[in-house]
């Protein structure tokens, strides 16, 4: 993130020599009552009038140089009501090629929205005016911004901003700095065209307006202030690549919490789980739930950033032992880069009911990070991943050969001829398990079992199976006796860039011993 002063270099860097070009800015302001912080956001883009051949990963909607246009965005409801308008320098729409993206926002203590309307409209307005552009397009869904600023607001200076009931304009500080940047634009002969939009309507400019100040919003409640600038390249803005850990990427992600005494001490150990749709079931016995220990050389900088702001933000029992995160939602793209690039500021914390929110989330009950509640449940589950834990330390240490151990990496890597080299390659069939034959001495007798390994849940993901190719994978399956009735079962997946352990803690004692 970077000063006004920065983005203009920026941008005019950018600006073709042949000075046809102009830019578009949508804003939006904000207000919690609950919480006493407003906010305003900025997203636009600067354009030229060259051809471009390839898209920008927008849906059903294209840029020209007066905004996003296209079927996906509606103009009118289904009543025939109005919801984008022209007020003023109407512009023909014309598509155009976009050289950048700008995203602007400042979160504040206190104000209103409509304060927080008028500031997002002044600081568009003094972009324009430093970047002077040919042509600039504004879309703001307030009516009192747009009316203050083009109808009321020289009505208002005329009368040294004193009402007719002899009271004094409201916000009239705001109301001088608009009149003096747009002061300026006259002066500088920048013409601006002037459209309003119906918020929440899905159109995508607004609608990105609108997440920029919710987030900046967050970032008043962490106590990050002052005014922000992003200006982003345009490939994959809309449609991000997150550099992910391969293996991090199960549904559910589990933090212990006030746990110092761990089997592993060198590198970073971290549980996960494949639940389905019922978290609520945590520790109790179901043989459709998978869960697995990861262990990697260095810590992940996402889920250390997500740990360090829930202990600190929201963690407000300390009987909790365990901490549950919808690690699905944190591997998404758009909220992986988010944390990476600005960490924590854009957390919402919910420590009356221990829970942790972003913009993504503000509806969901439980966020996408919960303490897990009732300490007696959350123990129990604590338990069987500390016991995950222990057996892949058991199976790295092992000398007395309490884990038996069957290399079954041929069921899902081969080797495939490529350029005359040879190319590991993931062959196994598109079904939900597979059958590992394995074999293990008791009172004296071989025994031979087909033992099924269920994907996400006794085996890795497809996906996560498929993602490692590339880092020497081997895959084993370890089992142990626990008593005369049966034995249980887990899978290694061992590579260069980490090893882990998937078990089906519920539902591994697949076959008795005769």
């Amino acid at each position: 993130m970077i000063n006004l002063e920065e983005t203009i270099i920026e941008l005019k860097a950018l600006i073709p020599e042949s000075g046809d070009w102009g830019i578009v800015l949508y804003t939006d302001g904000g207000f919690r009552k609950e919480t006493d912080v407003s906010s305003w956001g900025m997203h636009g883009y600067l354009y030229d009038y060259i051809d471009r051949k390839a898209g920008y990963g927008l849906k059903k909607c294209s840029p020209t140089n007066t905004g996003y246009v296209g079927p996906g965005i509606r103009v009118v409801d289904e009543n025939g009501k109005v919801l984008r308008r022209n007020l003023k320098n109407r512009l023909d729409v014309v598509n155009v090629r976009i050289a950048a993206y700008i995203d602007s926002f400042e979160p504040l203590t206190g104000g209103t929205n409509n304060q927080a309307e008028v500031s997002g409209l002044l600081n568009a307005l003094r972009l324009i005016v430093a970047l002077s552009p040919p042509q600039a397009q504004l879309v703001l869904d307030s009516e009192y911004a747009l009316k203050g600023a083009l109808l009321w607001n020289p009505k208002w200076k005329e009368k040294n901003y004193i009402k007719n009931d002899g009271t004094e304009v409201t916000n009239k500080e705001l109301w001088l700095e608009v009149a003096e940047v747009m002061a300026e634009l006259e002066a500088k002969k920048i013409k601006v065209a002037w459209d309003w939009t119906k918020g929440h309507m899905d159109d995508i400019g607004n609608n990105h307006a609108d997440l920029i100040s919710n987030q900046a919003m967050n970032a008043a409640i962490n106590g990050v202030s002052g005014i922000n600038y992003i200006v982003s390249p345009i490939a994959k803005y809309w449609s991000p690549v997150a550099d992910v850990h391969p293996l991090l990427r199960e549904p559910r992600l589990y933090l212990p919490l006030n746990l110092n005494d761990r089997p592993i001490k060198e590198g970073k150990v971290y549980f996960f789980g494949n639940v389905g749709p019922n978290d609520d079931v945590e520790g109790r016995p179901s043989a459709d739930r998978g869960y697995s220990a990861i262990l990697l050389k260095e810590p992940d900088q996402v889920i250390n950033i997500v740990e360090d702001y829930f202990r600190e933000s929201c963690l407000t029992n300390r009987d909790i032992f365990i901490v549950r995160l919808r690690n699905d939602m944190i591997t998404k793209a758009k909220m992986h880069n988010e944390i990476v690039n600005t960490g924590s500021i854009f957390f919402e914390p919910r420590p009356d009911k221990q829970v942790i929110k972003n913009v993504y989330t503000r509806k969901s009950e439980t966020g996408f990070g919960e303490a897990i509640d009732p300490p007696e449940l959350s123990m129990k589950l604590l338990d069987n991943l500390i016991r995950l834990e222990e057996l892949l330390y058991v199976h790295q240490t092992d000398e007395s050969g309490l884990l038996a151990k069957h290399d079954i990496t041929h069921l899902f890597y081969g080797l495939e001829e490529k350029k005359n080299k040879s190319v590991l390659k993931y062959i196994a069939p598109n079904k939900a398990f597979v059958r590992a034959d394995i074999s293990y001495l008791h009172k004296e007798q071989q025994h031979n079992r087909a033992v099924p390994l269920t994907y996400g849940i006794s085996l890795p993901s497809q996906n996560t199976l498929r993602a490692v190719v590339n880092f020497n994978p081997k895959v084993s399956i370890i089992h142990w006796e626990e008593n005369d009735l049966w034995r249980r079962y887990a899978t290694i997946l061992e590579t260069d860039i980490g090893i882990g352990l998937w078990c089906g803690i519920y539902s591994n004692k697949s076959f008795l011993v005769n």
